[in-house]
């Protein structure tokens, strides 16, 4: 075995709720060294978990899927085959476990159990070796030059492939699990049969279901829905590729892992040479956003040059520099870890956007925009935004924190202030001032506006056209 260089890891994230009206992305940092026999091993893990039908699946995958990976015997192993296998069975059995907590999660707005799903794109950098573990379309993406020729750009690797429905490889796998594929707004999804509304009882196989274009991944954490209990399968599979890559100490490198929300409207090698301008001008001092940041403020403007709802956007960048082994004394343990996501059991460590607008100016010019297109959606065919127009400047930034439901589709909600507002508006309308027909009608033409809870603008629109006057005829 080659001996360890010493790694030096920079690391930024950025989080950004986009348009949307619920976060679901999570991301997590993990620096950890472990004494494992008489052998002490130190590792780093990235991860990105981007959630659809609810936040609760990315939570869970980011609460545990490492710790089930460090409790698999072969992790610590030599042998790289070991450590890949034990990587994916740590998914598998994170993506079990699901089961023991899915009657904790919200069921849908129709009564069905809880759709929440996740993606998960995973980078683990031990030793010499990186190793990379994915579900799902959250790309991963290696940024690479030679370290004594500066004038050669920055070359972009994929070191992920996305989980589509419309691979080959994954429509034969899906359609051998009992599951097909099918296009819905140009978006192909995979299928989710269900019983139909007014089922009640066991279902049988003379059951009538209804088929529904679902999901836009063809593998995920969760989405339990898609068990097939005739074959024992998953139709929506948790097995992860697993690949590992060789760290080269004359090379200069740098990885990039990032959501939907960024690969959407930025290519690989764009954002690759985007870490790098970044990079230089940090070098020279003509700046002091991170690379992540960067990343995240141009897929914003992205989103609002083509007129669509930002998706929720999260990037993280690993700068992986040499350095030489230190020669103090380094204790046995070591644990350190960041997160994103916001709950009342784990801190935030990394400030969101919103924050470091605060510092550093705002992340986007336009980071609303009312407009949806059909072929760029969510992962979850439940959870894609309505078109709303006439959105206020308030309605712009106003997000509820309200949880969502499961199957990611928003549940109108009107409280007893806002009833009553109405009521009373209406009743203003209604009365209009009796002197003066014409004075009347100009007044129920004007359409009231105010903005809702969900960050969008209801309008009213009354028209009360006056009484015709009776023609009462007198008898002789």
């Amino acid at each position: 075995m080659s001996p360890t260089n010493c790694w030096n890891l920079r690391v930024t994230a950025e989080v950004n709720q986009g348009g949307r009206k619920y976060m679901e992305d999570v991301t997590s940092v993990q620096f950890e060294r472990v004494k494992s026999g008489k052998v002490v091993v130190e590792y780093a893990a990235f991860a990105i978990f981007d959630g659809h039908g609810g936040k609760d699946a990315a939570y869970f995958a980011r609460d545990h899927l490492l710790e089930n990976i460090k409790m698999q015997k072969g992790f610590f192993s030599n042998d790289v085959e070991v450590v890949k296998k034990a990587i994916s069975d740590a998914f598998v059995s994170t993506h079990l476990s699901m089961w023991n907590r899915l009657h904790e999660w919200p069921k849908t707005s129709l009564g069905h159990p809880s759709t929440a799903g996740t993606t998960a794109s995973l980078v683990i950098i031990r030793g010499n070796r990186m190793y990379v573990a994915n579900v799902g379309d959250s790309m991963i993406v290696m940024g690479s030059r030679d370290e004594n020729d500066t004038s050669q750009l920055f070359a972009a690797t994929d070191l992920t492939i996305d989980h589509k429905p419309e691979l080959l490889k994954e429509r034969k796998r899906i359609e051998q699990c009992g599951g097909c594929v099918m296009n819905k707004s140009g978006v192909n999804r995979v299928v989710w049969s269900r019983p139909k509304l007014n089922h009640s009882g066991p279902i049988r196989r003379s059951t009538k279901l209804d088929k529904i274009p679902f999901l836009a991944v063809a593998r995920s954490l969760g989405d339990l829905w898609s068990y097939n209990s005739e074959l024992d399968k998953f139709v929506v599979s948790p097995v992860p590729d697993v690949y590992v890559y060789d760290l080269h100490k004359h090379k200069e490198q740098f990885v990039v892992l990032a959501s939907d929300g960024l690969w959407n409207m930025i290519r690989p090698q764009e954002a690759v040479s985007i870490v790098a301008a970044v990079e230089g001008k940090q070098s020279r001092g003509e700046t002091t956003n991170s690379p992540a940041h960067e990343l995240v403020k141009v897929a914003l403007d992205r989103w609002c040059i083509r007129m669509m709802r930002a998706d929720n956007t999260s990037v993280i960048v690993v700068i992986i520099e040499r350095r030489k082994i230190e020669t103090s004394k380094r204790k046995d343990t070591y644990f350190e870890s960041w997160t994103s996501a916001r709950d009342d059991n784990s801190p935030t460590r990394f400030r969101d956007s919103e924050k470091m607008n605060n510092e550093t100016g705002p992340t986007s010019s336009c980071s609303f925009e009312p407009l949806q297109d059909s072929s760029i959606s969510s992962s979850s065919g439940d959870g894609v935004d309505e078109a709303a127009s006439d959105l206020s400047k308030e309605s712009k930034t106003a997000f509820e924190n309200q949880p969502p439901s499961c199957s990611g589709t928003l549940e109108k909600k009107v409280t007893r202030s806002h009833s009553g507002e109405m009521n009373r508006r209406r009743k203003s309308e209604s009365t209009p001032p009796a002197n003066s027909i014409k004075t009347r009608r100009v007044s129920c033409v004007k359409s009231a506006t105010r903005s809702r809870s969900e960050g969008q603008t209801m309008k009213l629109r009354s028209i009360i056209r006056p009484r015709r006057s009776r023609r009462i005829k007198k008898s002789l």
